[in-house]
């Protein structure tokens, strides 16, 4: 159902991720800013866009219905009334798209409920027959995106550990376009965990 969109706008993405409070972003700006000061160039995210993806469900081209992915993550809520848990920031990481330039990110660590959160998120959206999107990746792996086509410099150490417990409170559906060359996202719906 693309009926919300006008003409000058171009549909992208809607998934459903975690996000996180201002003082993770400040401390997420911070590795942000380590990394862009180790790299030749890229196009590094802005930190207030900041996630974790869950699960991606549609992607450019694709027609659906903003209503369909609402109901599943009420369902979802409604069934496995998952409860707030803690994660850790660990290492940088880098997925090599075949261009020069990789996607950076940093890692997370004690990452089990993610994990779990998206097999019974999609569990959820395939018994309600909603549309997901093949991934393209073999496995799962959660992580923060700070950039795209990215080059670090050869010396940057990627390893870190940072101890600080991130409390993961609530799961959002997100979908995202691009209007007049900007990345617009909008929030469309969020469940808080127990």
């Amino acid at each position: 159902m693309r009926g919300f969109f006008d003409k000058e706008e171009k549909y992208m993405s809607i998934y459903y991720a975690i996000e996180f409070e201002k003082n993770t972003i400040e401390k997420l700006k911070q590795y942000q800013l380590k990394a862009k000061q180790n790299s030749y160039f890229g196009d590094f995210v802005q930190p207030e866009t900041f996630h974790i993806t869950i699960l991606f469900c549609a992607g450019d081209g694709t027609d659906y219905s903003r209503t369909d992915y609402i109901n599943a993550l009420d369902k979802f809520s409604e069934i496995y009334k998952p409860k707030k848990f803690e994660i850790q920031l660990e290492n940088y990481g880098q997925f090599h798209n075949g261009g020069e330039g990789s996607v950076v990110w940093v890692g997370v660590k004690n990452s089990f409920p993610l994990y779990n959160i998206k097999k019974n998120l999609e569990q959820t959206i395939r018994n309600m027959n909603v549309k997901i999107e093949k991934s393209n990746h073999k496995t799962y792996t959660p992580h923060i995106t700070m950039g795209y086509d990215v080059k670090l410099k050869e010396d940057f150490n990627c390893l870190f550990e940072d101890n600080e417990e991130i409390t993961i409170k609530s799961l959002v559906l997100w979908d995202s376009f691009k209007a007049n060359d900007t990345h617009v996202y909008n929030k469309i719906h969020e469940i808080y965990f127990e």
